[in-house]
């Protein structure tokens, strides 16, 4: 059963979750919160797989901010932007920060239940159709930066969630030779780091043709 809280300070969008989720047997909503200093404090609490995040809320703090604190805070907690205001800086301030996926409320709610169940399956990111639009027009041209075969191998892992360690044990070598190609591959596609990385991993299609090999995490 995936657990979810939903941070959204308009109640007909909360409603409208609700129902959604309700109508699904392998979720269920576990709290709502109408501002982030609510939300971030009843995602402390339950600790739910996944929190569905407004950006834009009353207060002094946003969605984005919420998704710092609990990834500073080291909770488990996967966490899904769902926003009317769908830009590209929006979009890689929140994936910069940590969250796990983007979603349009333009587009349908059910695609809030399948980006729950994805970022707790560890599928890497979840973007919605408009989302991966914007990142792939906007960010992630095609690049000719040649990477070895090893480093594919690598940025294909990484780009599906896995920590070094966890990449380390499924290629059998050591977690050091995967911070090394690592660094090789953010030089090779000119990013600043992981996410960068990754998201160029899925536009290229490296990360679609590894999901049927997923297997759980060691």
């Amino acid at each position: 059963m995936i657990r979810v809280v939903v941070v959204d300070d308009h109640e007909v969008v909360r409603e409208g979750i609700r129902a959604r989720l309700a109508a699904h047997e392998d979720v269920v909503l576990v709290g709502e919160a109408a501002d982030a200093e609510a939300g971030l404090r009843l995602i402390t609490e339950q600790q739910p797989d996944v929190a569905v995040l407004d950006i834009s809320m009353p207060g002094d703090r946003n969605g984005i901010d919420v998704v710092r604190a609990v990834k500073t805070a080291g909770l488990a907690t996967k966490l899904l932007i769902y926003s009317s205001y769908v830009r590209g800086p929006l979009v890689f301030a929140a994936l910069d920060a940590g969250a796990h996926g983007f979603q349009s409320k333009a587009e349908s709610l059910e695609q809030v239940v399948r980006g729950c169940r994805a970022v707790v399956q560890s599928e890497g990111w979840w973007f919605s159709r408009e989302v991966q639009e914007i990142i792939n027009a906007k960010h992630l041209q095609p690049r000719s930066d040649h990477l070895t075969p090893k480093e594919r191998e690598v940025l294909k892992w990484v780009s599906l969630g896995y920590e070094n360690l966890n990449v380390a044990a499924r290629l059998s070598i050591s977690e050091n030779t995967v911070k090394n190609h690592l660094k090789s591959i953010y030089r090779k596609l000119r990013v600043a780091g992981r996410v960068g990385a990754a998201l160029w991993a899925w536009r290229q299609g490296l990360v679609q043709d590894a999901l049927s090999e997923t297997a759980p995490l060691v």
